[in-house]
């Protein structure tokens, strides 16, 4: 998969909220009281690979330097999502993925998912790691919130944002993250030889329970 390039900075903007960690995962805003927690949504994440060794984001770091390409398990607190603009998650695609206004075989403009979280080490506040959400794999962890124009899907926006807000109020998630070599500037494939890495969310299914 391309590169989503370096992670955005610590501290930079994004949706995200800054809620206290409670055992309800994606509520905690203590102005609601009990009533609001037992409403808030619950959220949990599926892996893949459930069995890897459960990593810091750190540790995700360490590793990855000396084994990409490679799927970590990470646990990690969601920071914020990029592009700060919720309208922006989503993006029109041709037939070979690149950005573009086009139209599928069905004659619908087609759309993928184009993001990226900060994840933060739940142990160490100051070491963050950026991750792209693309495509197929954004769609299996959004599953049953197909890509659409977000510009005129205002009911998929919503409860994107939704998830998006309560995954940055949750403690932590679990995610499997695949870490990889950016490819040679104008080629194909890994570039052995190049020191930044890039990390992607694959294999993971977000799941939501509200209620």
């Amino acid at each position: 998969p391309a590169a989503p390039g370096p992670p955005p900075p610590a501290g930079a903007g994004g949706l995200g909220l800054g809620a206290a960690e409670s055992d309800g995962v994606g509520g905690g805003a203590a102005a609601g009281g009990a009533a609001a927690a037992d409403l808030a949504p619950r959220l949990s994440t599926s892996l893949l690979l459930p069995s890897l060794e459960l990593l810091s984001v750190r540790q995700a770091q360490d590793r990855a330097v000396d084994s990409a390409p490679a799927l970590l398990r990470v646990r990690a607190k969601v920071v914020s999502a990029f592009p700060t603009e919720p309208a922006l998650w989503t993006v029109r695609v041709d037939a070979t993925g690149a950005a573009a206004a086009s139209l599928d075989g069905r004659g619908a403009v087609r759309h993928e998912y184009r993001m990226v979280l900060q994840l933060q080490d739940v142990t160490d506040p100051d070491v963050y790691l950026g991750a792209a959400l693309h495509g197929a794999e954004a769609e299996t962890f959004f599953s049953g919130l197909p890509p659409c124009d977000l510009d005129e899907g205002a009911y998929s926006l919503a409860a994107l944002r939704r998830r998006v807000e309560a995954m940055c109020a949750a403690p932590s998630l679990e995610f499997l993250l695949l870490a990889c070599r950016p490819p040679p500037e104008g080629g194909r494939g890994p570039d052995p030889h190049h020191q930044g890495i890039a990390f992607h969310v694959a294999r993971t299914e977000l799941h939501w329970h509200s209620g």
